[in-house]
């Protein structure tokens, strides 16, 4: 079983997002792990699916989306044609 290592862009510098995220890709990774939050199903709110259709051209990994949001299952197609590759959310 091959070990896939997916950095997470949650910490990163915004005002230096696309920059951050080709650092990560010249290190080897081959997942980028974007954690959306949305306020309601958790308390804080981060990242959104205007960011995955930003980024998602920026880059040649596989944009692991990780969605914490109320209702996920009315966003997901959303998620999906802004670029999400992989899916996680919670039931």
């Amino acid at each position: 079983m091959k070990t896939i290592i997916a950095p997470s862009i949650l910490a990163a510098d915004k005002t230096k997002l696309i920059d951050e995220i080709l650092d990560v890709e010249r290190s080897g990774a081959e997942y980028l792990h974007i954690d959306v939050m949305d306020g309601i199903f958790v308390p804080n709110v981060s990242l959104s699916k205007e960011i995955v259709k930003e980024i998602h051209d920026k880059h040649n990994m596989v944009n692991d989306v990780h969605i914490m949001i109320a209702n996920p299952l009315e966003m997901v197609l959303d998620f999906v044609k802004s670029g999400a590759d992989l899916i996680s959310s919670h039931y």
